[in-house]
Formats: structure tokens, sequence, C-alpha cells
């Protein structure tokens, strides 16, 4: 960065600094910093812009928005993560709806809260008849080899985030549309059992057992490598949520690897997994061979 960028940082964090004790005639300023060519200067100001909890920036991120490119729109939805006016949260809505699907993906996430749940519900609701017959285009490389390619542009894998979003938020409300969404694609030749695991992972974190089977063959075959993902994917958190004593044996073959290893032992795996066992086995002290 020279020192003319350094300059324009400086005049930028000056404006910035006015506008967020309440001057908004420097709001039409911010706009140049927010298109300025120099990619640096672009992403602190859009860092510092969104946020701003005021309504009268927000027509100046919908710029960024409609203008830039695809890093740059998935930029806004991240730094858009504390936003929490109406109109920013209604451009981070519009931001789950987009054509790409990293930049939608991290508008839900930066959503969050009751908005998230309406924007996923409805991504849900739309969802068989908004996904083409064949989700996938398969196409011959160089060598003569096939490869599947996303024909959906990336709605596949919006549909996943918003059916984990409902299970991870504990909306209840969803499970009757998960269930009947769950036997839609199972009725589709090419979808079948593509959303087996997540839905049936959200099912269970919000107290359903229809998943169960499901969630319990993705315990029996993890290993010690699988905790982190075990632990923030909700597997776990669904066999505690319902209870399931069942798979006590697999959890504690799992907490016993975690303890041969001291850098499962550094993360704490070995701590999570114990507690989950603790309350599974209810006020009985477990033992652990």
């Amino acid at each position: 960065m020279d020192k003319n960028d350094n300059d324009k940082i400086e005049r930028f964090h000056a404006i910035y600094s006015s506008v967020k004790k309440g001057d908004t005639t420097g709001i039409p300023m911010l706009r140049e910093f927010l298109h300025d060519e120099d990619e640096s200067v672009r992403w602190i100001t859009i860092d510092l812009v969104s946020q701003l909890d005021c309504d009268l920036v927000a027509p100046l991120l919908k710029e960024v928005y409609e203008s830039g490119d695809d890093r740059t729109r998935e930029g806004l939805m991240f730094f858009m993560h504390d936003a929490r006016n109406q109109s920013m949260g209604a451009l981070l809505m519009r931001g789950m709806q987009d054509k790409n699907r990293e930049v939608a993906i991290t508008a839900a996430k930066s959503l969050g809260g009751k908005s998230a749940i309406l924007v996923a519900r409805r991504i849900l609701e739309e969802a068989v008849n908004a996904l083409p017959e064949v989700p996938y285009v398969v196409k011959v490389d160089e060598r003569g080899e096939e490869e599947c390619y996303d024909s959906t542009n990336g709605f596949t894998l919006l549909v996943a985030d918003a059916i984990e979003t409902l299970g991870k938020l504990g909306d209840t409300k969803s499970i009757p549309m998960l269930k009947t969404l769950w036997k839609k694609f199972k009725r589709r030749e090419h979808y079948g059992s593509m959303y087996d695991d997540v839905i049936a992972i959200a099912l269970g974190r919000l107290g359903d057992n229809s998943g169960l089977p499901i969630i319990r063959g993705i315990l029996k075959e993890s290993d010690e490598y699988s905790i982190a993902w075990l632990l923030t994917g909700g597997i776990i958190e669904a066999v505690e949520k319902l209870g399931d004593t069942e798979s006590i044996p697999v959890l504690k073959r799992l907490w016993k690897s975690c303890k041969k290893e001291e850098f499962w032992c550094k993360l704490n795996f070995d701590k999570e997994i114990g507690a989950v066992l603790q309350r599974l086995g209810g006020k009985r002290r477990l033992i652990y061979e």
C-alpha cells in the first residue's frame, strides 16, 4: 500500500468517525471509498461501513452488492454478520438468493435468528419445484473420463444449508415440512438419499427421531478424526437431544480414542464427549472402562 492509499484510508477514517458519531452529512462521501480502484481500500471500507447501524448507509452497500463481483458480494455478506437494522437485513435476505452459492451461504450464516428461519423455510417451500429433475450434468474431460458438475447453480447446497439452519436454530415448527420434503426427495430418481444425512440430523436436533437410524449409522462409522465434525455438525447434539442411550457404547469408544491422544485432549474433545455421556446416563455416574 503506497502513501496515496494511506492518505485515502486516513481520510476515510476521519469521515467514518464523524458518521459513527452521528454526522450523517458524511455518508455520501463514503461512496468513493466503497468503489475505490484499490482493493485494500475497498475491503477496509466495506468492513467498517457494514458495521454502521444506520439505514442511510444501506443504499451504499446495496450499490456494492449490485456492482460487485462474486468475491466482493461474498465479503459484503460476511462483514454484515453484525447488521441489525431492517435495511441491511433485507440486503442479507437478498444475498440468500444470490446466484453464487458461496454468497448465498455466507448471507444465510450472517442473517441468523428468526429472519434466517423465515428465509430457510421459504427456500425449502420452493425447493422441490425449483430444483431441476437432474441436479448435475456429466461432462467428459480431456482424458475421456466422466465428471459430474452441479447444474443447479449451487441451489442444492443452499437447500442443505437451509435445512441445517432450521435444525441449528431449533425451529420445531419446521418438522412437518422437513418430513414432507424428505419424502418428496426420496421419490425423485436423481436425488434419492442426497439429503438423508442433513435432514436426519436437523430432525434429531429438533427432537424428532425419524432419522435416528441414520444418525446412529454416522456415529458407528466415525473415528476420532471425525469428532470435530460430530460436535459442530449437530450429530452428537441430536443424540443427546433424543436421549439415545443406545449410542452410549459408540460414544464411549470415541471418548477412549480421544483420551489416548494428547492433541484431542488439548482440544477438550474428551471432556465434551464425556459430558454428553454423563448427561445421557442420567444421575448414574458412568464408568469408563
